[in-house]
């Protein structure tokens, strides 16, 4: 299949701030999308993006991501994502992405809806690069938000105290961050042992990037501030 990026290059037209809907099949191979994602990605006619998936597009560098997060939506595990991506002309950005499954008349699932938004604030990006500098894996950037793990549950204070503490802050650094006292924050950290099943600390730090917890971001995060508290 000659790819559809190659059908693009005399699009110029600047992206439009919205919700880009797409819906695939089993198989992550497109089958609708409404027409402000059409247009984004400068096709005229539908027909022509029937049966293309994201190795097809644009972001096929990023094309990984969007289908391991597919499968798992597939698999009702069901969460929000933040993912780089680009466009045709090779402008790069991060998009917020919501997944959700479909199902057929038997209530099986058959699909997955996507429902995408561009992330308008600049510092986005620069917030990508600091989160890959303090991220102790080789994975690519993809950052789940809020409580992935259906197996351990966190509160929001929680996970942003496991987030910067996976991160090599230490308690009173964390407190500053969060508006916490060291105390509290130590009280936090021995919840969050208890949750993982840990002794200590180390083990805590260790099971959790094994558990997938460095792409996790807190549910309430701020851009600038995490920024902020990223760069020392």
């Amino acid at each position: 299949m000659n790819k559809a990026i190659n059908n693009m290059n005399d699009h110029n037209k600047s992206p439009t701030i919205g919700i880009y809907y797409v819906l695939k099949d089993a198989q992550s191979k497109i089958i609708d999308c409404n027409p402000l994602f059409l247009s984004y990605i400068g096709f005229n006619d539908i027909e022509r993006l029937m049966g293309l998936d994201d190795f097809d597009l644009a972001w096929q560098d990023y094309a990984p991501l969007y289908r391991k997060h597919e499968v798992d939506v597939l698999n009702q595990n069901c969460y929000s994502i933040i993912l780089p991506s680009q466009d045709i002309s090779g402008r790069q950005f991060m998009a917020f992405i919501n997944k959700v499954p479909t199902f057929n008349q038997e209530n099986e699932v058959s699909g997955v809806a996507c429902f995408n938004m561009e992330i308008i604030n600049p510092e986005a990006l620069h917030l990508n690069y600091l989160l890959k500098k303090t991220n102790s894996t080789t994975k690519l950037p993809a950052y789940k938000i809020g409580n992935f793990c259906r197996e351990v549950k966190l509160t929001k204070q929680e996970q942003a105290c496991l987030f910067y503490l996976l991160r090599g802050k230490s308690a009173k650094m964390i407190g500053k961050i969060l508006n916490l006292s060291p105390r509290t924050v130590e009280d936090y950290t021995n919840r969050l042992k208890n949750k993982f099943c840990c002794e200590t600390k180390a083990i805590l730090i260790e099971k959790a990037i094994y558990c997938g917890y460095m792409e996790m971001l807190p549910q309430d995060f701020e851009v600038n501030t995490m920024i902020t508290a990223l760069k020392y």
